[in-house]
């Protein structure tokens, strides 16, 4: 019976009451093989001494397991565990930051590349500290994998990673249960599921990939927008810098595009709004892009793809059948994985 003692996992202080602490320990040791089809499990009075719980408590956590189907009761012998075919549907809740056309993607191929078994409940956020905090503490333990996207913005509209606030909440959580997708949290490396950007490598890996295209304008302009209700990482503008005076480009990083456009100028966008208002100032004064400037624009579209703009971005596709990978595997290997990020070249440069 001491073997229990790695599996049911009560949080004391946690605000999800015990029966269900129970029941969601049971059911993820289930789906994670730890515990198998046959394999006894301890009485009510042992599990309400080993844990200092009521007996109430114990037979409404095991009433509402053998209701599912996860375990049954053999008389004069015991609880044990169901067989699988009583079916145990896997519960993921998927966190977005926002839900972009990016996201959308992510989110399909997610989906489209999990096991048909599981379950995929998404909650965006929109950056907001509190609003996602008060969504997981609602939800703790209903769930048997949390999937974050973590990005969030300070009363500044800065980008934020994280904060104490969220690492507060997110303790709560058994780490196992517990995976990133797209950015990681300070403090959060290591021994965590997750699949991300270095947003500061990223630019610059891709830039080089382009160098003697970019040799032949006189000026990078990277245009960041600040300010807005989804900040982008800060991260993007070091990799940019570091790339510029590594290989001695003259540079400048502006919030918005200037007026006038300059001729002999490569510009990196991120916004589309952006990409729309240079692509109309370039039409104004008859200037085409991949002659008298370059335009590289953030993540790919059908749009761009047509419209022949060089795009350097992530591989979407291959961040959601990653992240489909983390809850697929019954065995977790705790590790951080870094998506690719690409540079396709057209016409614009």
């Amino acid at each position: 019976m001491d073997e229990m003692k790695e599996f049911i996992r009560i949080d004391p202080r946690s605000q999800v009451p015990k029966y269900s602490q129970i029941v969601a320990a049971i059911i993820d040791d289930v789906l994670r093989r730890k515990l198998k089809e046959g394999e006894r499990i301890p009485s009510i009075n042992d599990l309400s001494e080993q844990y200092d719980v009521s007996r109430d408590t114990v037979e409404k956590a095991y009433g509402l397991l053998r209701k599912k189907g996860v375990i049954e009761s053999k008389k004069r012998r015991g609880f044990f565990i169901a067989k699988p075919s009583l079916k145990v549907r896997p519960k993921v809740l998927l966190m977005l930051n926002k839900f972009s056309d990016y996201e959308l993607k992510v989110f399909n191929t997610l989906v489209t590349s999990l096991n048909k078994d599981v379950q995929v409940d998404f909650f965006v956020y929109h950056y907001d500290v509190d609003l996602f905090v008060n969504h997981i503490l609602s939800c703790a333990g209903r769930y048997d994998y949390y999937l974050i996207m973590p990005h969030f913005k300070d009363h500044c509209l800065r980008h934020q990673s994280g904060n104490k606030k969220i690492d507060w909440v997110l303790n709560k959580i058994p780490r196992e249960k517990i995976g990133f997708l797209d950015n990681l949290i300070p403090g959060w490396e290591g021994h965590w599921d997750a699949v991300v950007q270095d947003f500061k490598t990223d630019i610059s890996a891709a830039l080089k990939q382009t160098i003697e295209k970019l040799r032949k304008y006189k000026k990078i302009v990277l245009v960041f927008p600040d300010n807005l209700p989804y900040p982008y990482p800060e991260e993007i503008k070091t990799g940019f810098r570091k790339f510029c005076l590594d290989f001695q480009f003259d540079f400048e990083v502006v919030d918005v595009p200037h007026p006038a456009i300059e001729e002999g100028t490569a510009y990196v966008i991120i916004e589309e709004k952006d990409l729309v208002r240079i692509n109309g100032l370039a039409k104004k004064r008859n200037i085409r892009p991949g002659n008298g400037i370059g335009i590289i624009s953030y993540n790919d579209s059908p749009l761009k793809k047509m419209s022949g703009i060089s795009v350097i971005t992530t591989d979407v596709r291959q961040m959601g059948e990653s992240g489909a990978s983390l809850i697929n595997s019954p065995d977790f290997n705790r590790a951080t994985c870094k998506n690719p990020f690409h540079f396709i070249e057209r016409e614009s440069l």
